[in-house]
């Protein structure tokens, strides 16, 4: 089974040598992952004697063998394919403490709790994005990719104390009810998201359709304030197209399965639309949290005539990803639209065009997020979403801290206006 390499939280299939070291393993890195759960184990046992002494425990807790092996491969991976070197005292200690905090009464809370909490305590030491999918959290990831789902509609990411929105989805409750790139999501329904996992949110601001959400948020210089969302059943359409008099504008909400087939499609249907009075293309990628790293490299390949997209760097190699020769645009000149809600796999195709001065970027900086992550399989249910490399643009540059336009274009509060495509259509007409 191949792993699938995300940008934001998301999927390129591919099996790297470096991945494939990952997945088998050294003998002593196994080992040193056996002697590892072997600790959490005796951990546990000590854990619920110290808060009820007269609760007879084996040495180790009486851990299943699926437990420890669970365990052992996670512990393996990120020792042997996380991004950067790991400390085994700074792993187990952040499993320890994450158990701990999860779970402050263990003498009621059933091992496999524990060694999950364990898991999420060494993994969220990691950084916001590597997590542990169980059979629930890995079937809600699987419907988010697949373009339909039941929810609210936003792309979210874990902060210190909250839940922060990368950016709404177009058209989804969250967009039409007013929910913007950087809110802070402090609680849902009155569940606080303090201590709570992302994935675990994620769970909790999905729901049956026609149900109600209510989202206590926090913005800059504004009071905290309710805003309740109706869910209803989330069907992303990643592009959609117009023509503005001579000039074809393209939005992209997300990078979805089809996302490419759907921009090769809209291009033709402009050209053809448009013939010899097209000035231009506006690829408006404002709002768009990322999706499929494939998807990512194919949408650049379009409007490029050859040449690298992105790299990807881990411990142990590079990798460079290249655009195949032709431009099905046909050179005409390029406007991207970006903001602080790009990220991911909109900053890749905002990056390369941007390095191959094939478009120029209007609108502000993008939100910055640089790294790659990689679904491990486990078992047939469950997945290990592990940050596995960081992603280059054609420059060589990382994105982290975002992706700064040619022109800062900022949005004003008119909601009839909208400046920064009001900027790129006069700027494509005065080519």
């Amino acid at each position: 089974m191949k792993p699938i390499i995300f940008v934001r939280v998301f999927v390129v299939l591919g099996l790297s040598a470096s991945i494939f070291g990952c997945i088998i393993g050294s003998s002593a890195v196994r080992q040193e992952s056996n002697a590892a759960a072997r600790w959490v184990a005796t951990d546990i046992t000590h854990y619920r004697q110290t808060k009820a002494p007269t609760v007879p425990t084996s040495p180790e807790d009486g851990l299943s063998s699926a437990d420890r092996k669970l365990f052992a491969s996670i512990y393996d991976r990120v020792r042997t394919h996380y991004v950067r070197e790991t400390d085994e005292r700074t792993l187990l200690a952040a499993a320890a403490e994450g158990m701990r905090r999860a779970h402050p009464d263990p003498v009621n809370v059933g091992t496999r709790s524990l060694v999950e909490a364990a898991i999420n305590g060494m993994l969220s030491s990691l950084d916001p994005y590597s997590s542990y999918l169980d059979k629930a959290h890995w079937k809600a990831l699987r419907e988010q990719t697949s373009g339909e789902f039941g929810g609210i509609g936003i792309q979210v990411r874990k902060g210190k104390g909250y839940i922060e929105v990368i950016s709404p989805i177009d058209g989804t409750p969250a967009a039409k009810a007013g929910v913007l790139p950087g809110d802070h999501i402090l609680r849902a329904n009155g569940t606080s998201f303090e201590k709570m996992l992302l994935r675990d949110a994620v769970l909790i601001l999905r729901g049956r359709p026609g149900s109600y959400v209510t989202l206590t948020l926090r913005r800059p210089n504004e009071p905290h304030f309710e805003l309740p969302i109706k869910r209803a059943v989330i069907k992303v359409a990643s592009v959609r197209f117009r023509m503005e008099k001579d000039i074809g504008y393209i939005r992209l909400s997300r990078f979805s399965e089809r996302t490419s087939e759907e921009v090769m499609r809209a291009v033709g249907t402009i050209k053809a639309s448009l013939g010899s009075k097209l000035k231009g293309y506006v690829l408006d990628l404002r709002s768009n949290p990322g999706g499929l790293f494939d998807q990512s490299i194919e949408v650049a390949d379009i409007f490029l005539n050859g040449g690298r997209v992105v790299s990807t760097k881990d411990r142990l190699d590079e990798r460079h990803y290249q655009a195949t020769a032709g431009d099905a645009s046909g050179g005409a000149p390029i406007v991207v639209l970006i903001d602080k809600g790009s990220a991911s796999a909109a900053e890749i195709v905002a990056g390369a065009l941007k390095d191959h001065r094939r478009a120029t970027l209007v609108g502000t900086r993008s939100f910055g997020k640089g790294s790659v992550q990689t679904l491990l399989p486990l078992t047939a249910e469950d997945r290990l979403k592990l940050t596995t490399a960081i992603y280059l643009t054609p420059s060589g540059d990382s994105v982290d801290g975002g992706i700064s336009p040619n022109f800062v274009v900022p949005m004003t509060d008119k909601r009839d206006s909208d400046d920064q495509l009001n900027y790129a259509l006069k700027f494509l007409r005065k080519l």
